[in-house]
């Protein structure tokens, strides 16, 4: 059971419907769109504050500018496909229910509001992760849209990067749960060089911000948070540093995070070597090419405001 900000009583998981089709969890969602966002839209929008990222993608809106959809969703029904953009901010869940109508909905681009073009791909059926599904309607987390990652076979595809010795990430995530194979969350891959967030081990989960050149210098953090959270990562050549939901888990020194770049994935690893993916879902990651460590409170505060996660 969770609180939901402003909302008055406690909203369980309930997967009844009414007449309308609309289970209560996404009805709690839908009004908030109504009534224009509320309390969970910020007066000023993440990368209108903290511009410059490469990459950025949410099922909110980042950018007051930014005029493009937040996904493109393929219906299970007859595998057409739709783009899905904003109302007041929000995912335009009225859109998304009303054309996956009967079928499930499957995320087939996440649009990168960066203004880098950097968008998330995946043209294969079976690899794309659900944004809505035909049992239990929206795929949500802590109440908000979600894109869930089946830990079998989904991922999507990120290209355009350039190469790179600093990088902050930051990344919405739950839900999670785990193969006996190191899943990753993403990973930025240069054909030599990994930077990437993982689950390290089969028995004993840690969060471990991987980063290597010719194998060397992966850095592993204490146990893994399967809940919602907001995660903040950063690898320069000082130090690697990780923070779940404002609480810093370590900074390591580090030597060299290598120069890893061009291209990556969300939901696996880069290179797929392996049973490598993600048992969860997603809701935002937006990755800095430097570091944003004097920004760091500001960010977290923004992206706390909208999803309420602490």
């Amino acid at each position: 059971m969770k609180r939901f900000g402003l909302i008055s009583g406690y909203i369980g998981v309930d997967r009844r419907r009414d007449e309308a089709g609309i289970a209560p969890l996404q009805k709690v969602y839908l009004e908030r769109i109504r009534q224009g966002g509320g309390n969970y839209l910020p007066i000023s929008l993440l990368l209108d504050l903290y511009p410059n990222a490469a990459a950025a993608y949410s099922t909110r809106k980042l950018r007051t500018s930014y005029i493009g959809n937040a996904i493109k969703v393929r219906r299970s029904t007859d595998n057409a496909e739709q783009d899905i953009g904003f109302v007041d901010g929000n995912l335009d869940t009225a859109s998304l229910l009303a054309f996956c109508g009967v079928g499930s909905g499957f995320v087939t681009t996440w649009y990168d509001q960066s203004g880098n073009s950097n968008n998330a791909i995946q043209i294969i059926a079976i690899n794309q992760p659900k944004i809505y599904d035909s049992s239990i309607g929206l795929t949500t987390l802590g109440g908000f849209p979600s894109l869930d990652f089946d830990g079998r076979d989904d991922y999507l595809n990120l290209s355009n990067f350039s190469t790179f010795n600093n990088v902050t990430v930051l990344s919405v995530l739950g839900d999670l749960s785990f193969p006996p194979s190191n899943p990753r969350f993403y990973d930025l891959y240069d054909g030599t060089n990994h930077i990437q967030f993982l689950v390290d081990g089969s028995t004993t989960y840690k969060v471990k911000y991987d980063l290597w050149q010719a194998g060397l210098n992966a850095t592993s953090f204490g146990s893994i948070t399967t809940t919602h959270q907001l995660n903040f990562m950063l690898a320069t050549n000082g130090a690697n540093t990780l923070s779940i939901n404002n609480t810093t888990i370590s900074a390591s020194p580090s030597t060299n995070v290598g120069s890893a770049g061009g291209v990556g994935k969300i939901g696996a690893r880069a290179d797929l070597n392996g049973v490598t993916f993600m048992n969860g879902k997603f809701q935002e990651i937006v990755i800095y090419q430097s570091d944003q460590t004097i920004n760091k409170l500001g960010i977290q505060n923004n992206i706390n405001s909208y999803y309420n996660i602490y």
